[in-house]
């Protein structure tokens, strides 16, 4: 029963208008055909469906199908019909006569016949065949003994005028037939006549008829729709309160169409009146009772999302407007797309804003400006500035709301600004503020203007826009910051003593600012780079005293501490920081300060009172996320002071228990280099085999294992050495670890005199680096060639070391002496003298001394 199943399906959709739906179930109906015993019903329903969708070709398809293949069936006349019904609506009227004209259509029930005549001479009507047109009413009334001939054939004729487009000829014979006897004719033609007049726009003569028609038929089954089409007129004419005096009437209308159509016009006309809630509500109403009319389902979907939008309904209004787009994508195609964009925007979702935007013809004159502005403003809060450029560009080449124009300028502007191309911004505030001649009303945009001027290099004009900003606007969230900028352009410029003088000025105009802890600051920053360290320790003391929980505390006694260093007196650096501690211990920056007693100790070279500093600070601030850098600068500290087990201690802790810290890793080279003075190879290896297991892959592996194939050189365990080196330039390749994996490599290849390798790894290195890696590598590369007796490329290479890596002092010299032995290898001595005395003008008592001076003796 699977077939059949699908057909019922397709049939329940139907009958609730769920096109869409029912044609799926249908065709699957279709294609299971043997397990349905509705086939032919089937292919009409989907005919039908399709009419209904609008897809009027693929329904005489399947209407067609029953003629072809089901000719016995009792749907055989319908089908008929229906194939010139569609042929009707496909505008092909030949077509439409020639299906509605063949002998089939007889077999049909009588109003079926009637409508199938009906069709047909509209058909003849559209071809301007009229002769014939008037034989189908003819028949037609033949076939109706209700109808009275001539009248009724006029009337038909009326209305096929009427139904054409010629409203004046149909109105003419509509008035012909108001005086007649027959009440029912008379009314439908007096209503007729109305509507010609309406829709020729003769408004006046249009509303007296319906006038004359709610006076004479109350109670006419019309009379509902003619009290709604003088409304309609009244609301035309903007005879508002006439209008809806008619529409309160109507809103329990009997005819349903009448209902859902009458509510709409209510919430236009209370939206017109900017009275968003009413109109929501009334077109509310109508979207929930009008779902079987299409056009007016649709308005009403697309009033309630825009009085919605307006009430910053915004999620209901991108229900309401959603739904219509799902359901009718190009009904007010423009205009529902704008408001879905305009309430997304609201809503801060810009992308899916510019998604909306992007659907809508900017041609439209309604809300084509309106379109550009919105994605111009989307893509600028969405700080896609290069877009948000393109877009006021376009809105001001297109606009004439001057105001607006102002708007895309000032924020064109800002989006230069957001690019950082400061001097185009200056230009366009320029631009506004010329042509504004001092009325422009925006503080922030002068803000703006004055730091697009100073990054645009016109540092003067800045401090003049940030000083009339303070002047224009005194009561501006932004004269603070206006002034304090002032200040800090005359920093930026050295200026340090107008650079003080500004700051003092912003805290005496604005001593309330949030900024005046960074103007004290700023001031004691100026009073440094002056070299008055005394008035800078004045100032960053006063933030302090002044401003306990400022971000900018900590700062300053970085302020004091480098003044009294500069000072030559760091005891009272010290001092400083070790008061503010005794005065502020739950300080949220206390640990900080107790840790930096450590780093000012330290960076003295005192080692002793450093490692003090620290020990108090672990323990003082055992919670303290700088526990593991404590940790590993008391190793430091015991390292330098020879105390090996403290610093083995130290390191350790660092690396059990905070190795993926900042300090883990150093910790673990550092307690490697502690266990190789210290002989203790083996543990050494065991903690970096450890630590390369619980790191795994992560940026500072390479080092790790760096450090463990240079311990395993100088065990000379050459093989492991080779394969840990051989792995890291593998898997690190690009690294600065893979460049000295391949130096060492080279090494080992020149050693076993593999030249062609080790050629390879040197010269690959030396040839990109330029720092003491690259040096070596060089050297190396020359040396290797030198063995080989490749003299003359052997000087080359050495000699790229003298020029391109001469700051390398090590590998200068060594280069500077394999020179003199390969110049003495071409018994070109005096070549040889002026290397050796190269090496003798860098270096007096030294190792390369004394051989530079063995070997030019032996000259």
């Amino acid at each position: 029963f699977l077939g059949s199943s699908y057909y019922l399906i397709g049939e329940s959709y139907s009958s609730q208008k769920y096109y869409s739906e029912a044609v799926r179930f249908f065709r699957l109906a279709k294609n299971y055909d043997r397990s349905n015993i509705f086939k032919v019903n089937t292919i009409y329903s989907l005919g039908n469906c399709y009419e209904n969708l609008g897809e009027y070709e693929k329904a005489v398809e399947q209407y067609d199908e029953i003629l072809s293949f089901y000719r016995d069936s009792d749907l055989i006349p319908l089908a008929q019909l229906r194939i010139g019904a569609s042929y009707f609506n496909l505008k092909k009227y030949d077509s439409a006569v020639l299906e509605l004209s063949d002998p089939k259509i007889k077999m049909l029930d009588k109003q079926k016949e009637m409508d199938a005549l009906m069709l047909l001479a509209n058909s003849f009507f559209k071809l301007r065949e009229y002769e014939n047109a008037k034989n189908i009413f003819n028949e037609l009334i033949e076939k109706n003994p209700n109808l009275s001939n001539e009248e009724e054939v006029k009337f038909a004729l009326a209305k096929i005028n009427f139904q054409s487009g010629n409203f004046n000829d149909a109105y003419n014979a509509f008035v012909e037939l108001i005086t007649l006897q027959n009440d029912s004719l008379v009314a439908n033609s007096l209503y007729w006549a109305a509507e010609s007049k309406r829709y020729s726009n003769d408004l006046e003569e249009a509303q007296e008829l319906y006038t004359r028609f709610l006076e004479n038929f109350t109670d006419h089954v019309l009379s509902e729709q003619v009290a709604f089409n003088l409304a309609s007129i009244h609301y035309l004419k903007k005879n508002f309160q006439a209008a809806e005096n008619i529409l309160q009437k109507l809103v329990n209308a009997k005819n349903p169409e009448v209902k859902v159509r009458t509510l709409n016009l209510i919430g236009e006309l209370s939206f017109n009146r900017k009275d968003f809630a009413e109109a929501s509500k009334y077109f509310a109403i109508a979207s929930e009772s009008g779902q079987n009319y299409t056009s007016e389902f649709h308005q009403a979907l697309l009033g309630r999302g825009i009085a919605d939008y307006y009430l910053d309904n915004f999620n209901e209004s991108i229900r309401s407007l959603g739904r219509l787009i799902e359901l009718a994508p190009n009904y007010e195609r423009n205009k529902t797309n704008f408001y879905l964009a305009e309430s997304n925007f609201a809503l801060g979702e810009f992308q899916r804003a510019v998604s909306y935007y992007n659907k809508i013809n900017i041609t439209d004159p309604e809300v084509g400006e309106q379109t550009i502005f919105g994605k111009a403003y989307a893509y600028f809060n969405s700080r896609d500035y290069a877009n948000a450029i393109f877009y006021f560009n376009e809105f001001n080449s297109r606009s004439n709301n001057s105001a607006k124009k102002v708007e895309a300028k000032l924020r064109l502007a800002d989006s230069f600004y957001g690019t950082k191309n400061f001097t185009r911004a200056s230009q366009v505030y320029d631009e506004v503020f010329t042509q504004s001649k001092g009325s422009l009303n925006n503080d922030f945009a002068l803000y703006q203007y004055g730091q697009a001027l100073f990054y645009a290099g016109r540092s003067t004009d800045a401090i003049n826009r940030f000083r009339e900003l303070q002047q224009k606007f005194p009561r501006s969230q932004y004269t603070d910051e206006s002034q304090y900028l002032i200040g800090w352009i005359n920093f930026k410029e050295n200026n340090f003593r107008n650079a003080v003088s500004e700051y003092k000025l912003m805290i005496q105009k604005y001593p309330t600012s949030p900024i005046v802890p960074i103007a004290l600051y700023s001031i004691g920053d100026a009073y440094f780079n002056i070299e008055q360290y005394d008035s800078s320790i004045t100032y960053y003391n006063k933030l302090i005293d002044q401003f306990r929980n400022s971000q900018y505390i900590f700062d300053a006694l970085n302020g004091i501490q480098y003044a009294y260093i500069a000072k030559n007196q760091p005891q009272y650096a010290i001092e400083s920081l070790q008061r503010y501690v005794l005065l502020n211990p739950n300080s949220n920056i206390s640990d900080q300060v107790k840790y930096k007693i450590g780093e000012v100790y330290y960076s003295l070279g005192d080692y002793e009172n450093a490692k003090e500093s620290y020990k108090e600070f672990v323990n003082q601030y055992n919670k303290s996320s700088l526990i593991p850098n404590g940790y590993y600068w008391i190793g430091k500290c015991s390292e330098l002071l020879q105390q090996d087990l403290d610093a083995m201690a130290s390191f350790k802790y660092v690396i059990d228990n905070h190795l993926k810290s900042e300090v883990g890793i150093d910790a673990a080279i550092e307690l490697g280099h502690v266990y190789k003075k210290l002989r203790m190879n083996e543990q050494a290896l065991s903690m970096y085999n450890s630590v390369i297991d619980k790191i795994g892959n992560v940026s500072r592996t390479p080092e790790i294992l760096f450090e463990k194939a240079d311990l395993l050189l100088d065990e000379e365990r050459i093989g492991e050495a080779y394969e840990t080196l051989d792995y890291i330039v593998t898997y690190y390749d690009g690294t600065l670890f893979a460049d000295k994996a391949k130096v060492e490599l080279g090494v080992l290849e020149l050693k076993r005199g593999s030249y062609q390798n080790a050629e390879t790894l040197f010269s690959e290195v030396g040839a990109k680096r330029t720092d003491d890696i690259g040096a070596k590598s060089q050297y190396y590369y020359g040396l290797t060639l030198l063995e080989q007796e490749k003299l003359s490329e052997a000087i080359s290479a050495l000699v790229r070391v003298r020029s391109v890596f001469g700051a390398y002092d090590e590998w200068f010299t060594k280069s500077l002496l394999k020179l003199g032995d390969t110049y003495v290898k071409l018994n070109d001595k005096n070549n040889a003298r002026d290397m050796y005395r190269a090496v003798l003008s860098r270096h007096q008592n030294n190792e390369w001394a004394r051989e530079a001076r063995t070997k030019l003796n032996n000259l």
